[in-house]
């Protein structure tokens, strides 16, 4: 699920071309999403509550800013952050279960 978001991005940038370019507020979404996946990553492989309340502390971050961006973006850059909200969600949850069993 989480690689098919990757391939919508892609193909969304692909289909515009180098005439679209994201704007700064999206690439730091993009950026900052990307750390929530290696954030997981890492919690993954090295359990510890700490790193934990710091996982969810940046999905809470992440989530404003990407339905705040909703509402001031146009429709391509839209369909690129409803990528990456979904990108934010899906790997908030599959934490979910990880986390609480190692509790």
């Amino acid at each position: 699920k989480l690689a098919d978001q990757y391939e919508n991005i892609c193909n969304t940038l692909e289909k515009k071309g180098r005439q679209f370019n994201l704007s700064k507020e999206i690439l730091s979404l993009f950026k900052e999403t990307n750390e929530l996946l290696r954030m997981f990553y890492e919690l993954f492989y090295k359990f510890s509550e700490e790193k934990g309340d710091v996982f969810t502390r940046k999905y809470k971050e992440l989530k404003v800013q990407s339905l705040r961006l909703l509402g001031q973006t146009t429709k391509e850059e839209n369909r690129v952050v409803h990528y990456l909200d979904f990108l934010i969600n899906r790997t908030y949850e599959i934490a979910g279960p990880y986390y609480a069993m190692q509790l």
